[in-house]
């Protein structure tokens, strides 16, 4: 957020006790939240992209988060499942939550892999 000062930053986690507080936090540009405090029934108006760093197995919190996103019209929506695929536990829930991103996306989902070391 100090890198790009032209966009507002939000946190939507229990760390803001204030429940009005927190929820204003959703008006920001980007938001920060755990996997708990995201998956929750929350309907965040124009959301575009969601990046999951935390790794997990299960397909209910799976079908929670892809839930946060809806068409937009003229838009694309993203969600990037961040895994360490040289890690097997790591891999292995990966491809447990696949059925649901590829059940999802409808035929409309890239699965991309990055080899960090060539960066």
């Amino acid at each position: 957020c100090e890198n790009y000062p032209e966009y507002s930053c939000g946190a939507y986690c229990n760390i803001i006790k204030d429940k009005i507080e927190r929820q204003q936090e959703l008006d920001k540009r980007i938001i920060f939240g755990t996997i708990g405090s995201m998956q929750n029934g929350r309907d965040i108006e124009n959301l575009r992209d969601i990046f999951a760093f935390t790794q997990f197995s299960s397909s209910i919190v799976a079908q929670q988060l892809l839930g946060r996103l809806r068409r937009i019209p003229d838009k694309d929506v993203f969600y990037y499942d961040i895994s360490d695929r040289s890690i097997p536990d790591t891999l292995n829930m990966r491809f447990r939550r696949g059925k649901i991103f590829n059940d999802r996306a409808k035929g409309e989902i890239f699965n991309d892999y990055i080899d960090l070391d060539r960066f």
